[in-house]
C-alpha cells in the first residue's frame, strides 16, 4: 500500500466532506471533519478509518465514493501538469519540457515578464493555476489561435493576494518551426499576452510586439 498516496488523496478529499448535523449529541467528531485541526491530522484520521479496499479506491485520479465515511467521489485529474481535464467545458495541456528545449539562459529572459496578482477573494483557502497565453494577432504562417507558455498553481489563504510572474523569451515562446530553412525562427508582428485561469477564461491582457 503506497500510504503516502492514499494520505495525499485524502487531503484533496477533505474539501468535500460534509459534516453530519443529524449525529447524535454524544457522539464524538471525527479529527477528519474537525475544520480547526490541521490536514495532516485530517488526512491521518480518514487514511486509518478506511479499509485495504478504500485506500487502493483513492489511488486512482477518479476516485470512487466512501459513503460510510461521507467522502464523495471525486475527479483529481487537474494537478496543473496535464492542465484542467475532464472537469468543464475547456481543456489546456502545459508541458514540462518547453525549458529543455532552450540551452540559452539569458536569452529564456531577455524579452519581458508578464505579470498579474492573483486574490482569493473567497472565505475559505484554495488554489488556482495561473497561466499565460500568446496569442499571435496576424501570424505570418500558420500557427496556434493561441498558445500556452508556462503555468504556476497558486495556493491562498482568504482574502490573500500574491504577485505571479512569467518571463517570455523568443527562443522559448516566440518561435515556430521554419520548414523551408529546416530551424526555428521568430517572426516580427504583434502578439496579445493573456493570462487566466484557462484558455477560456482570460483575466487580463497586454500588447507585445516584436521587431527584427
Amino acid at each position: 500500500m503506497n500510504w503516502n498516496s492514499a494520505r495525499a488523496t485524502a487531503c484533496a478529499l477533505l474539501s468535500f466532506v460534509t459534516l453530519s448535523l443529524a449525529a447524535p449529541a454524544f457522539a464524538e467528531q471525527p479529527i477528519y471533519q474537525d475544520l480547526n485541526r490541521s490536514f495532516e491530522d485530517r488526512a491521518a484520521d480518514l487514511v486509518s478509518r478506511m479499509t485495504l479496499e478504500e485506500k487502493v479506491s483513492q489511488l486512482q485520479n477518479d476516485a470512487v465514493a466512501i459513503p460510510r465515511l461521507s467522502v464523495p467521489a471525486y475527479e483529481w485529474w487537474n494537478e496543473a501538469l496535464h492542465g484542467v481535464a475532464r472537469a468543464g467545458a475547456d481543456t489546456v495541456f502545459p508541458q514540462a519540457i518547453g525549458m529543455a528545449a532552450t540551452f540559452d539562459t539569458p536569452l529564456m529572459t531577455q524579452i519581458a515578464t508578464a505579470i498579474r496578482e492573483v486574490r482569493n477573494a473567497g472565505k475559505r483557502a484554495g488554489d488556482e493555476v495561473v497561466q499565460p497565453y500568446l496569442r499571435p494577432v496576424e501570424p505570418l504562417r500558420p500557427r496556434a489561435f493561441k498558445e500556452l507558455r508556462g503555468v504556476e498553481r497558486v495556493t491562498l489563504k482568504a482574502g490573500e493576494s500574491r504577485v505571479v510572474r512569467f518571463s517570455i523569451s523568443p527562443a522559448r515562446d516566440l518561435a515556430i518551426y521554419d520548414d523551408v530553412n529546416k530551424a526555428y525562427a521568430v517572426d516580427a508582428g504583434q502578439f496579445e499576452v493573456q493570462i487566466g485561469a484557462s484558455s477560456a477564461d482570460i483575466r487580463a491582457k497586454a500588447a507585445l510586439d516584436v521587431t527584427h
